[in-house]
């Protein structure tokens, strides 16, 4: 039978993996299991795994990281509380949701979809990016979430096709003069919206154009994309007040 140190050897890496690659291995162990019920003093016989040559904090350290993942498998209902007349309370079990997950390609692609949740996302970052993140294609998908912005701001800005990158974001967002700038912001933050801008495109947008940058974990891929969603989210209210202000002018005869 599979054991938890099979996957993480060691100590160091079982505490360095993300709570939910060692969610996926607990799922897979419990589907295994020939018991009749599973308890959570399962979590116990894993720790144990473990002790030797490991002190008292180490101990602690690993049995609260495999509880960490326990309960983010409860979390995300893929295992929960058996409730019975006279049952123990720490009795579990893995539920229909967690049953689909047999495979580790399959719980890996579940794992990915909950880090990016598109109800929080507007659909134009959405479209680009969820699909080449949830087939493993991280800087890709970075990147082309930071292009939205990029095209999101050269169409509102009115700008050529051949204008990109920092030097546009710095005319679209400049304090004085660009006209996706919020005149009655005081000046600091009107300067702050401007770095702010072609400073992510700099940094982000530049970099997966330019090279392949290698991200590897799923956690800063999605965490990157949300930031390029929020810049979006912020253009877009930039956007809506320019154009309030266009509407506002007295027109000239």
């Amino acid at each position: 039978m599979k054991t938890m140190r099979e996957s993480f050897p060691t100590v160091e890496s079982l505490l360095g993996a993300p709570v939910f690659d060692i969610a996926g291995v607990i799922i897979e162990l419990l589907a295994t299991t020939t018991a009749n019920n599973i308890t959570a003093n399962r979590i116990n016989g894993w720790t144990d795994e473990y002790k030797v040559p490991m002190n008292s904090a180490q101990t602690n350290l690993v049995r609260q990281t495999i509880c960490e993942a326990w309960n983010w498998l409860q979390s995300n209902g893929l295992i929960a509380e058996e409730i019975t007349q006279g049952g123990s309370a720490n009795e579990v079990f893995i539920t229909r949701a967690g049953r689909k997950l047999n495979s580790r390609a399959s719980f890996l692609a579940y794992t990915k979809a909950t880090l990016l949740p598109t109800e929080m996302m507007t659909s134009e970052i959405a479209q680009v990016a969820v699909p080449l993140f949830l087939s493993g294609h991280f800087d890709a998908a970075v990147g082309a979430a930071f292009i939205q912005v990029e095209v999101l701001v050269r169409k509102a800005g009115n700008y050529a096709d051949d204008e990109v990158g920092v030097k546009m974001m710095r005319k679209a967002f400049h304090p004085d003069t660009g006209p996706l700038t919020i005149p009655t912001d005081v000046p600091a933050e009107r300067e702050a919206a401007m770095h702010l801008f072609s400073g992510a495109i700099g940094y982000y947008k530049n970099a997966f154009s330019h090279r392949v940058v290698g991200i590897a974990e799923a956690v800063r891929a999605a965490s990157l994309i949300l930031f390029a969603n929020q810049l979006y989210q912020t253009a877009t209210v930039h956007i809506e007040k320019a154009e309030e202000r266009k509407s506002a002018k007295p027109k000239t005869t």
